[in-house]
């Protein structure tokens, strides 16, 4: 009589076991269709202590990132939502995530991300706000504001009347007191073509439908009026690429730790949203989503070696 013995398996096969059966609770139902952040996926056990609830709520994350870790088209028989869901998964791309990420930094956000960018994210701004078209006295919204540093450069630089908006309340407080609104991108409180002009900045990565958020933006710029954004980018030549890897994987996270817990979590989350991305939606992909939404004229301007995206357009007509 011959028993039967369970065989043994290896760590690296309960690993894959675990990741096949992770794939099978991706789903775009339940990642991306609200905008509860993953980590609600799995709700604390009645009686669980606050330990054990906080750790399946980390296994939900980890089962998430790993399934959304695979190539761009993700496994033959994923079902459906992982692919189109794999940029958002990777970095937890939800508005609510961005506004708990956004309000722990808010205090000190300037100058904290002036001094780890080491000036750049000014020189951009620049950038931005010197390649926008607008007249004296237009009237410009500046969509995710944050503290007002592009809203108040617009007014100096052209001398319009800029109204900001952003999602989180706490950025908004942390700036000078202006025409400020809590507001979301995705569904403005404006009639169509009321602005002469448009910036965001930082915004599209944290928006579950980019080219939706788009058509929305340029909805509510008049005929001919000036579209712009500015974004992170990732360099295209290999070695640059590997020198900004080197930094934004390895030096970033541990110098965000210096300005206190809010940034350590950004230097945790944002080299991995700026790559996801990148890889998600290439500059190309981009340009092609503006003209989508009605903007012309779109052009792309790199600045320090690809790490960052200044882009413009006309709204058409």
């Amino acid at each position: 009589m011959i028993s039967s013995v369970p065989a043994k398996t290896t760590p690296a096969e309960n690993v894959v076991r675990r990741v096949r059966l992770d794939i099978l609770i991706v789903t775009r139902h339940e990642v991306c269709s609200g905008l509860s952040p993953p980590h609600e996926a799995v709700p604390a056990r009645a009686g669980a202590t606050e330990a054990s609830a906080a750790t399946l709520r980390a296994r939900a994350n980890i089962r998430i990132f790993i399934a959304a870790s695979f190539n761009d088209a993700g496994p033959a028989s994923s079902p459906p939502g992982v692919r189109m869901c794999r940029f958002a998964c990777d970095s937890g791309f939800v508005p609510t995530n961005a506004q708990a990420l956004f309000k722990g930094i808010a205090p000190r956000y300037d100058r904290s991300a002036e001094a780890l960018s080491f000036g750049r994210y000014a020189a951009w701004r620049r950038t931005l706000v010197g390649s926008m078209p607008i007249e004296p006295g237009a009237l410009v919204l500046d969509v995710a504001t944050g503290t007002g540093l592009i809203a108040r450069a617009l007014e100096r630089r052209h001398r319009c009347r800029v109204i900001g908006i952003d999602l989180t309340e706490a950025m908004l407080q942390a700036g000078p007191r202006r025409p400020v609104s809590a507001a979301d991108a995705r569904a403005l409180p404006f009639a169509d073509g009321t602005f002469d002009g448009l910036t965001f900045s930082y915004l599209l990565r944290y928006v579950e439908d980019p080219a939706a958020t788009l058509r929305e933006l340029a909805r509510v710029v008049r005929p001919g009026g000036a579209v712009g954004s500015v974004e992170f980018g990732v360099p295209q030549n290999p070695v640059v690429r590997a020198g900004w890897r080197l930094y934004a994987r390895g030096l970033f996270p541990l110098a965000a730790r210096a300005f206190g817990h809010g940034w350590g979590q950004v230097g945790s989350f944002l080299p991995g949203s700026i790559e996801a991305w990148a890889r998600a939606w290439p500059v190309d992909r981009q340009v092609d989503a503006w003209r989508a939404a009605g903007l012309d004229d779109v052009r792309v301007i790199r600045r320090t070696l690809g790490t960052g995206i200044v882009m413009m357009g006309h709204r058409h007509g």
